[in-house]
């Protein structure tokens, strides 16, 4: 709230002796009454109010007749950026109205709300059209990428174009120095060619500088300007190239680090809380591709290693003679395992149970009626010719199963089939030899 000010210095002195600020101001922006008491309003509202010519206020408009003092219908609210006591800023809305009253014609008055939580749902809102964005655009430029290099290239170019970074590298880490090594840098100027020979020299190792940060922490490093920070080596090239705002973010999947993405911007870094939000979801999007990779390429090798087990014949071979190293041996030689374990429970068997609730077999009777031309019942109440069971029998351990009943007089019999799941072991038949004149 204010009071009047002289004529024509509305924006300069707008707290005086007729009004101050209220306490609730001092809640929002940390400014006390006795500090702006005086002052000008561009202390708090550095930028003023967009549309209002407070320099030169118009009078409110007269009607006709006494006026009655009192605020003037305030004006649409609008949306500034106020200062801290702190320095720092803060979203608010502002309203304002004019007093009209013969004592205090002039007088100002301003009301201040805070936007924070709408502020914090924009910015959310802003964060995940970001991240959809980027990750759209992913989802298209790795469809038909197979290899690490070419999909950390990939991920720096759409990052590029959805986010305008500046340059990126991805470190890979190597597997067996442990020591990252710049795999890839994309960028689009020609003119930070400085910046990317001294990256390609370089190497770290776990805590050693800014990708060496977010390898040992397996988190995201923001750095709000690289070329003024002590702890990264190639601050002074970025400072001659203009590089300054600086994202380090480690890839990460299936338990490991799969390397180090760095990401630099022309501008300082202002939105810390969205960058991390994107390195976060960046750098486990590209390490779920790599261990797709992985498995892609393990799937492969287990499809080579199942096709060098057998021989020419047919047959099991004895060993895999594989002129590959010792990883990729004992690779093979644990899917050998696993497939002589499946060829083993192969040969499990199958078993099928028949029961009827008839007049049940004789005990006597039970290995006979197998036999051909065997009954256990007159002829003359059933018919048939004794055959049913021993075709049945024949064909069951022909195929390398046995086939047996059990059965109670009066109450009926149960016939059980067992067979292997493999069948029988094929063995090659020598041909008959041809009779004279048959072709």
């Amino acid at each position: 709230m204010s009071g009047p000010p002289p004529p024509g210095e509305a924006a300069a002195r707008p707290w005086t002796r007729g009004g101050t600020p209220n306490t609730a101001l001092k809640q929002l922006l940390g400014w006390s009454r006795l500090e702006l008491l005086g002052r000008p309003l561009s202390l708090v509202i550095p930028r003023g109010l967009p549309g209002v010519p407070l320099d030169d206020p118009p009078a409110p408009p007269q009607g006709p007749g006494p006026q009655t003092p009192g605020p003037t219908p305030s004006r649409p609210p609008l949306r500034v950026s106020a200062r801290q006591r702190d320095g720092g800023e803060r979203e608010v809305e502002v309203r304002l109205s004019r007093w009209r009253g013969d004592e205090v014609e002039g007088l100002l008055l301003l009301s201040f709300r805070s936007l924070e939580a709408q502020v914090e749902l924009e910015r959310q809102l802003q964060r995940h059209h970001r991240l959809n964005m980027l990750d759209a655009l992913l989802e298209h430029a790795l469809t038909h990428v197979m290899d690490e290099e070419t999909a950390a290239y990939a991920t720096l170019r759409a990052c590029e174009e959805t986010e305008g970074w500046a340059l990126g590298t991805y470190w890979e880490v190597d597997t067996e120095k442990t020591l990252p090594r710049p795999l890839t840098v994309w960028t689009a100027s020609s003119a930070l060619s400085e910046f990317v020979e001294k990256t390609l020299q370089r190497t770290f190792t776990p805590g050693a500088g800014l990708p060496g940060r977010a390898w040992s922490h397996r988190e995201p490093v923001w750095i709000r300007d690289v070329a003024v920070e002590p702890h990264f080596a190639r601050a002074e090239e970025a400072a001659r190239q203009g590089l300054h705002g600086g994202l380090f973010m480690p890839v990460l999947g299936g338990g490991r680090l799969h390397g180090v993405l760095e990401l630099f911007r022309r501008e300082p870094l202002t939105e810390r809380e969205s960058d991390e939000a994107l390195a976060n979801a960046l750098g486990h999007r590209l390490g779920r591709f790599f261990d797709r990779l992985n498995h892609e390429r393990e799937e492969h090798t287990r499809d080579l290693a199942l096709l060098r087990l057998w021989d020419a014949d047919g047959h099991l071979a004895g060993t895999l003679g594989l002129a590959v190293d010792v990883t990729q041996r004992e690779r093979e030689a644990r899917w050998r395992t696993r497939l002589l374990e499946e060829a083993e429970e192969a040969r499990l068997e199958a078993e099928q149970e028949v029961t009827d609730h008839g007049i049940g077999i004789a005990p006597e009777n039970l290995e006979r009626i197998f036999g051909k031309f065997e009954r256990a019942v007159s002829v003359r109440q059933y018919g048939g010719f004794g055959l049913g069971l021993s075709i049945v029998r024949q064909l069951v351990e022909a195929l390398g199963g046995a086939v047996d009943v059990a059965s109670t007089v009066g109450k009926g019999s149960t016939f059980r089939i067992v067979l292997p799941l493999a069948g029988p072991e094929l063995r090659p038949v020598a041909p008959s030899p041809s009779a004279p004149g048959l072709h």
